[in-house]
C-alpha cells in the first residue's frame, strides 16, 4: 500500500517525494534520483537508474561491500495472535485499503 501511495502522489499527483530508507530494494524501486548522507555529508547524487543496490550501499558505508547477504524473512508460526487488523479503512481520494 505504501508504495502504491508513493508511486500515485508522484505520477499521478506530480508531487516531490522525499523518501527515507535504509532498504535497498525500496529505494531501487521507488526513486528517480538518490542522494546519499554519511556524516550529514551528502556523497552521493545520481539517477537511480545509473546505481544498483551494491553501488548504493557502497556509498552508505563509504567502502566497498564485499558480499551482501539478504537476510531471510521471518516466518510467524501459524498460531502466532492477530495484533492488529484494519478493515474497510480509506481516506476518499488519497488512501484505500484493498479488502
Amino acid at each position: 500500500m505504501v508504495y502504491r501511495t508513493v508511486r500515485r502522489l508522484s505520477n499521478v499527483e506530480h508531487k516531490a517525494i522525499v523518501f527515507v530508507s535504509h532498504f535497498l530494494d525500496e529505494v531501487v524501486a521507488l526513486t528517480d534520483c538518490v542522494t546519499i548522507l554519511r556524516d550529514g555529508q551528502a556523497v552521493m547524487r545520481a539517477d537511480t537508474s545509473d546505481l544498483d543496490e551494491a553501488r548504493i550501499a557502497e556509498a552508505i558505508v563509504g567502502r566497498q561491500i564485499i558480499a551482501m547477504v539478504r537476510a531471510e524473512p521471518k516466518q510467524l508460526p501459524d498460531t502466532a495472535p492477530v495484533v492488529l487488523e484494519l478493515r474497510n479503512l480509506a481516506s476518499p481520494g488519497k488512501v484505500a485499503l484493498c479488502p
